[in-house]
């Protein structure tokens, strides 16, 4: 979630160019093409391909929008505003393809033009801000994008209070940065993460779609930390939201299979089947595929234990075995379809097997048995 502060390119509002297509061509004929095209031109086809997120394609328009709105400002003070927008877009652009050298040049010129036109603590310049922080915490090792974030964080507090929604959201992007993309320390990203999820809960309330997400997010966290209570109460929050709001959303299924596993850890066996037949019922309403065969994949998978006489005998093996998928996400009905190795793969396969959890296969709206899943295992001893 986006803030956009900044002003949009005012020449470009009202001109309703067509998208150009320029399917098929190499980077270097994207880039030559650009060479050739005005900046209405060039701000098209740079709208085109960042939307069809191809962000490699769009970079040689992206370019030329900024090359030329640089000459144009330099002549006349009319474009600043349009260059200050178009050296941002650029920067972004550029941080995006990991080009870090120039993003950081080229969002530090647009922090520069931004103050300029709207004064050093004006709601714009807290995009040109937030986007340094994110270049520093991508590439520097050990930063966390702090100066640059403290002062993104500074105004909005100025502007709308410290505990306001908009101060909560730059907690937010700061934490997804320094989790997904960045090497800042991880507790730093979960105190972030922290300070924006309160924050949401005050100002926005239990069922906004920012409280939800910030609440997915930590539960993920406490997950991943094996706190498995935790994480249930925070993915549970965010869950009811999303089903109420977003219920066949991929985000909304992967929280109920999240569930599923997290149940599954804290051996509530019962608690996980709802979540079982939730991600079947959304699979259902976006007509996903119907799952077949070795295509089923479950949700939850309890690794074989490695049958003690064949590991001392060096045996390895596999094991592939049909079986019933139950309206709850249950297996039954195991059936050896093949076997390499002794009778002991076997029955670790089975026993593995019947801890398995998968998403409820749906029809006409109700959750129903499928027969025929297979599932492959394999004893391999480790070099």
């Amino acid at each position: 979630m986006k803030r956009h502060f900044a002003v949009a390119l005012l020449l470009f509002a009202s001109l309703g160019i067509a998208s150009p297509a320029f399917a098929g061509l190499s980077l270097e004929e994207h880039e030559a093409r650009a060479k050739t095209m005005t900046v209405r031109e060039a701000y098209a086809a740079y709208e085109e391909w960042v939307t069809k997120e191809s962000r490699y394609y769009a970079e040689p328009y992206a370019h030329r929008v900024y090359s030329l709105l640089k000459e144009a400002a330099a002549l006349d003070e009319k474009h600043a505003k349009n260059l200050a927008q178009a050296s941002l877009n650029y920067g972004r652009l550029l941080l995006s393809v990991n080009k870090r050298e120039q993003a950081e040049e080229i969002l530090e010129e647009a922090l520069v033009l931004f103050q300029n036109q709207y004064g050093n603590d004006a709601p714009e310049v807290i995009d040109p801000l937030m986007d340094l922080g994110h270049a520093e915490t991508k590439f520097l090792s050990g930063k966390t994008g702090g100066k640059y974030y403290r002062r993104a964080v500074e105004i909005a507090e100025k502007l709308e209070g410290e505990d306001s929604a908009l101060v909560g959201q730059l907690y937010y992007e700061m934490a997804e940065q320094q989790l997904v993309m960045g090497a800042g320390k991880r507790n730093l990203a979960v105190s972030n993460l922290k300070k924006a999820y309160k924050i949401f809960q005050a100002t926005l309330g239990e069922n906004h779609g920012r409280t939800a997400l910030a609440s997915y997010r930590l539960g993920e966290l406490k997950k991943l930390d094996r706190r498995y209570d935790d994480a249930a109460e925070f993915l549970e929050a965010a869950v009811r939201v999303y089903d109420s709001g977003a219920p066949n959303e991929r985000l909304t299924q992967r929280m109920h299979a999240l569930l599923v596993e997290t149940y599954e850890k804290m051996g509530e066996s019962d608690l996980a089947t709802k979540h079982c037949q939730a991600v079947g019922r959304i699979k259902e309403a976006n007509r996903d595929p119907v799952e077949t065969g070795e295509s089923y994949e479950p949700l939850f998978l309890a690794q074989p234990k490695y049958p003690v006489s064949a590991q001392r005998r060096g045996l390895e093996g596999t094991v592939v075995l049909e079986l019933t998928v139950t309206k709850d996400g249950r297996t039954s009905d195991f059936r050896v379809m093949e076997r390499y190795g002794p009778d002991a793969f076997v029955k670790a396969s089975i026993d593995a097997a019947k801890k398995f959890r998968y998403s409820a296969r749906h029809e006409n709206g109700q959750p129903v048995d499928t027969t025929g899943v297979k599932y492959r295992f394999a004893f391999h001893l480790a070099d």
